[in-house]
Formats: structure tokens, C-alpha cells, sequence
């Protein structure tokens, strides 16, 4: 497996959507999230770093705030200030980003989680990620929809209990 070297985050106004942009050593993978899926994701993620909903309405004033500072402390050695590097490698889901539309994740071990997007061609990016790590790619995609204004990021709520995401055609 390729190590992760980095991610960004940004709204792009003109698809009003999210570009997930994923730099491993060898290659790049960009993928669309719509506002459907980063509310999915940002509940995954809160359930990864905070608990699921059980968990959390068990949670005292003490437990809240030892989470917040993790938190903080998670994300205080994350570079969020250097450019996002483009690759000029290659690109495994081609040269454009594809939309993604299914999230499954899953603990490796006690120090590692196994996020996997789907992307609607039907590959998948498995991301192995630390606590560090998870709280990072939460802060920056917070800080994207922020930037949409997609008023999401008040109101999210963990999952029940893992499980596997994945949007339904409408028709």
C-alpha cells in the first residue's frame, strides 16, 4: 500500500461540490463529494473520533471535554498552511475527478481505521488512518463545506453502529 502524503479539500463553487484530492507516493486520486456525502462522511467520522450515538448520550461534561482537547491536540501538528502539492504521477481513476458515493470503514487495530470511497465507476480508495489523521480529514472537510455554506456542519450526528454507506439512484 502507497503511504498517504496528502490531503486537500476545496469547494469548488462552479460544480457546488467538494474536491477530495488524495496524494499517496506514486499517485493521485480526486474525487467529487456532494453535500449528501459529506454529511454521511462527516457523521462517519464523527462516530470514528467521538463514538457512535450510544456512546456519545452516555458522555458527562468530563468526557466531552477530554474529547475536545484530543481533538485539538490531533490536529495541532497537521500542516494546514503548505499548498497542495499536485502529483505527477499517475492518476488510477484518470485525469478528472470521479464522484464518490459510497463510504465503508472499519478498525484495522486499536491505532488504525480502514475508510473506503467508493467512487460511482466502482473502484475504491481505502484510506488507513490514525486518530491524527481522522481528525485532521475532519477538520478540512468542515472547513470546506464551511466555505459552501451548505449549513451541515451544525447539526452532526454519529452513526448507530457501523456500517456501510452507499447513495440510491433517484428516480
Amino acid at each position: 500500500m502507497a503511504d498517504l502524503r496528502q490531503l486537500n479539500i476545496q469547494y469548488v463553487p462552479k460544480e457546488d461540490r467538494v474536491l477530495l484530492r488524495i496524494r499517496f507516493d506514486d499517485n493521485e486520486v480526486s474525487l467529487w463529494l456532494t453535500r449528501r456525502y459529506c454529511k454521511l462522511l462527516l457523521s462517519v467520522l464523527e462516530t470514528l473520533t467521538n463514538g457512535n450515538a450510544q456512546q456519545q448520550a452516555a458522555d458527562g461534561p468530563k468526557e466531552k471535554t477530554i474529547k475536545a482537547f484530543q481533538r485539538e491536540a490531533a490536529t495541532s501538528n497537521a500542516d494546514f498552511a503548505t499548498p497542495y502539492q499536485e502529483s505527477t504521477n499517475t492518476h488510477p481513476l484518470g485525469d478528472k475527478p470521479v464522484v464518490a458515493h459510497q463510504i465503508e470503514y472499519n478498525r484495522i487495530n486499536d491505532q488504525q481505521i480502514r475508510l473506503t470511497f467508493g467512487a460511482e465507476t466502482g473502484e475504491k480508495i481505502n484510506l488507513h488512518l490514525n486518530q491524527a489523521l481522522l481528525h485532521t480529514l475532519n477538520k478540512l472537510l468542515l472547513m470546506g463545506v464551511e466555505k459552501a455554506d451548505w449549513e451541515i456542519s451544525d447539526n452532526i450526528q454519529p452513526l448507530p453502529a457501523p456500517h456501510t454507506i452507499q447513495s440510491e439512484p433517484l428516480h
